[in-house]
This record gives C-alpha cells, structure tokens and sequence, in this order.
C-alpha cells in the first residue's frame, strides 16, 4: 500500500467532530463521518503531486489504495502521529461539491477514505514522533523508518476518538422489559449522554415490541441522521411511510437524506410531497430551491428562494441559500 504524510498544524488538539478548539478550516473537518466515509482536506495545498507516489503518473488525476498519515505538532514541537485513513483515494484537484448539509452547504475535499480502519487518536496516545517532515506533504521516507510507521500503525490496539457503531450496536436490544413508553424515556437519558449505542438499543427493543408502531422507527432513524449513517436512516424512513403514508416528516427526511446523498431527481418528489402538506414550511422551501439550483434549474431555485425569503429572510438556512442562489 502507497504512503502519504500530511501535516496540519491545526490539528495539533483537534479530537474530532463537534470539537470546539479555533482554527479548523471551513471546508471540512477530518475525520467527519459522512454514511461510511470519511473526508480529508489540506488547507493550503492547492495540489497533491500524486506523481511522487510510486507508480502514479503525471496523467493521473487520482491514486486509490493508499495509507494517508496525518500529522501535526505537539505541544513540544515535534511532530506526532494524530491518525490515519486507510484504502484512501487521493485526487490531484481539490473537489468541491454542494451538499443540503446546513452546516456549510459545500465540501471541499481531496482525500476519501471508508470510516472503518481510519482512526483519529486521542491526545494520550500521540505518542508517536516522526522525524525528518519539514513539508505539509512528504512523499518519500527512508525504508526503515516507513516499516515502522506501518508496523505502528498495523498493530495499534489502543483507543480512538472516531466510533463508527457496529452492526452489532446497531442491531443490539435493551435485555430489560419495562413499558413501552418507558424505552423512550430510558433512550432520551442515554442520548443526554452522548451514549448514541444504548439508545439504539432502546428503540430496538420499542421496536421489537410494536413493530406496526412508527415512533421506534422515527426515533432511531433521527439517531442515524444526525450520525450521518444516511443508508440506514433512509431504510428506517422508507418503514416508517410504509406504515403510515401521511407521515410528512418521514418524506421530508427522506428528501432531505436523498439530496445528502446527492441524489437528487429522488430528493425532489419527497420534498413536494411535503411541501404540498405544509406549504407554510419556507425552510423546506429553501432546500428545495438549493436542490433545483444543485440541478441546474435556476428558473425554480429563484422561485422558490424568493419566496422562501420574502416569509423568512431571517432564517439563517433561508438567509445563506437566497446568498448562494440570488446574490451569486
């Protein structure tokens, strides 16, 4: 497997998603799970001479299978191991695409990589120093030093601060009965904790009980979208309008997840449906327009931003999708 190292200063606290320490980069945070991915980007470089990697030529435009490590400064100015992708692709060009995601409405990304085998450390464990990096992209590394940064890496057994859940997490039941409403209760006390796993477990167990009931469904397919697991949140939604086809939140979410996955010919007949149900709904309206918009269809982005503007100008989703649509 090819081998890249990227140092970025700031990652030197960085512990992942929801970290609130300054500096990270508006494009993106690494090490954002995104429905089984995760996405890298190297503020300042513009290109990666994926060339210098061994049997890449300067006519490629991406390299598959490779090991990116990244790196950044401790608190002593050596330069430490904060984690690594696994199987990444890699493209020359910086790639930006639109997204419905709310929180920056475009990524910006050269490196993608699957979630499972990547890891983010936590600071306890950047004990790992390399030597020799004076560049934000180093291509080459002696022989000796790279086999041990890949036995490092290959044999790593400690903790991480990336969890993607499990199958098994994610089909897991709560092994106590109590009353159905109570498994809710007992879920919203797990999610006051972050503890997204246990109540999981907890609708799995509603779930179980009253299969023909949507709430079970609706709450863990929530869970699952705000995780950004957007195949088995739209699974769970597809259930839960097959059990009740007047569901409005069921077809906006699965609007909403289908623009996410940037499928958006599907995204659009959901969020018709729902607007057809609640017309009143103009932050609905905006993501239909930015989808239209995504699509090429200025005529009915416009139209329904406008509107969507006039009602709500105050909205702050409605506010940055009138910028990007109207005032281009």
């Amino acid at each position: 497997m090819k081998i890249l190292f990227i140092t970025m200063d700031w990652m030197k606290y960085y512990v992942g998603e929801g970290d609130e320490e300054k500096e990270v980069p508006p494009c993106g945070y690494n090490f954002q799970y995104t429905n089984g991915y995760y996405y890298g980007y190297g503020r300042g470089i513009d290109e990666i001479k994926i060339e210098e990697l061994e049997g890449v030529t300067v006519d490629d435009n991406k390299v598959e299978n490779v090991l990116v490590v990244w790196l950044a400064p401790n608190r002593n100015g050596e330069t430490c191991i904060v984690g690594w992708y696994k199987d990444a692709t890699i493209y020359r060009q910086a790639i930006t695409e639109f997204t419905l995601d709310s929180e920056r409405f475009e990524k910006t990304y050269s490196i993608v990589a699957p979630a499972r085998g990547s890891l983010l450390l936590p600071m306890e464990e950047r004990n790992y120093i390399v030597e020799g990096v004076d560049v934000p992209v180093e291509y080459h590394m002696e022989r000796e030093q790279l086999a041990q940064i890949r036995a490092y890496i290959h044999n790593y057994a400690g903790d991480c601060m990336n969890l993607v859940l499990t199958e098994k997490e994610l089909n897991g039941v709560l092994s106590i009965n109590m009353d159905y409403e109570r498994y809710f209760y007992k879920a919203d006390e797990f999610l006051a904790k972050d503890a997204y796993a246990k109540a999981i477990r907890c609708f799995n167990k509603a779930i179980a009980e009253e299969p023909n009931e949507t709430l079970g469904y609706e709450c863990k397919a929530s869970i699952l979208l705000s995780l950004k697991m957007y195949d088995e949140a739209l699974e769970l939604y597809n259930k839960v309008v097959g059990l009740d086809e007047d569901n409005d939140l069921a077809y906006y979410c699965l609007g909403l997840i289908s623009g996410l996955k940037q499928e958006y010919e599907k995204a659009l007949p959901y969020f018709d449906r729902y607007l057809n149900h609640r017309p009143e709904d103009h932050h609905v309206r905006a993501e239909r327009a930015y989808t239209y918009f995504i699509k090429g269809d200025s005529e009915k982005a416009e139209k329904d931003i406008k509107l969507a503007y006039e009602k709500e100008k105050h909205n702050p989703v409605v506010k940055e999708i009138y910028k990007r649509i109207v005032q281009k």
